[in-house]
């Protein structure tokens, strides 16, 4: 509203920037890794793998698609590949010479797609990526991607954009994963939020965003609730309609392709004035 817009692009860098800063210092905690957890009355004992533990009230996972603590919580078991490849580069916009490039653009063909888009409201550097077929074997979550493959990728490409990939210099690959929708979000004293619980193809921009809406939720429930069962229940409830929607059109990949896509309900969205489901506390 404030710039008349219907999004913002914002770095992570930036964005997390902004998170760190409302943490009371000391707060945040790095190169911990989850081993396990245990329930106890009134709260929980978090295990790490150096040997430390800690002592919580709840245990809320934000670790992405492979989350340690979803596994934890419903067995192990393996992303889905998509048979989709991300392709990667980030580049100074001082390589696009004297082409004027739009803000943020999203060009489509007929097995794929690509976003071009400034980093950051400087706009000296550049964002490139394209959703293209592919094979991937192994378990490392990123590859190195010859520039001469990424550019090559563009071969059929409208002319201004093979020349803005043509910009890029060091590119990289990852493969586009997913899961079955799984509606087990919680259980005991821990919960799952963004792709911990409901990962989703990159095809709406909205893994991060929703692990933001999820945030804001799910605090806004642990402040109406005694108890984490019915902050739990309530968070769900009201987040999974919404999530699975995101998951449905993120999978059928027809984001903003046409005219007739409503963005009110996506970007107008307020997690922090939402109605919550309505369920009585446990």
């Amino acid at each position: 509203a404030r710039f008349g817009a219907a999004f913002l692009n914002i770095h992570r860098a930036d964005l997390l920037r902004i998170l760190v800063s409302a943490l009371e210092p000391g707060t945040l905690r790095l190169g911990q890794k989850l081993a396990g957890i245990e329930d106890r009355p009134g709260g929980v004992r978090i295990d790490f793998a150096d040997g430390s533990t800690q002592q919580a009230d709840i245990v809320v996972g934000g670790d992405g698609i492979h989350s340690r603590l979803r596994a934890i919580l419903l067995g192990e078991a393996p992303p889905r590949f998509t048979g989709r490849l991300a392709i990667r580069a980030i580049f100074p916009t001082a390589r696009l010479g004297d082409l004027a490039m739009a803000d943020c653009t999203k060009w489509w063909g007929p097995d794929r797609h690509a976003l071009t888009y400034f980093m950051t409201g400087r706009r000296d550097e550049v964002y490139v990526m394209a959703s293209v077929p592919g094979e991937w074997q192994g378990d490392d979550l990123s590859r190195p991607l010859p520039r001469d493959a990424f550019v090559g990728y563009f071969d059929q490409a409208a002319p201004e954009l093979r020349r803005i990939a043509e910009g890029a210099v060091d590119c990289a690959v990852w493969p586009i994963c997913d899961r079955p929708r799984d509606d087990r979000w919680f259980r005991g004293n821990a919960v799952l939020i963004g792709d911990a619980c409901h990962p989703m193809r990159p095809y709406m921009a909205a893994g991060g965003a929703s692990a933001v809406e999820d945030a804001a939720v799910l605090a806004r429930c642990l402040d109406a609730f005694d108890t984490p069962a019915g902050a739990f229940a309530t968070y769900a409830a009201t987040r999974i309609p919404r999530v699975a929607e995101v998951q449905r059109i993120s999978v059928a990949n027809t984001w903003m392709r046409g005219p007739t896509e409503a963005l009110d309900w996506f970007f107008g969205h307020d997690a922090c004035t939402a109605p919550l489901a309505a369920l009585e506390p446990t």
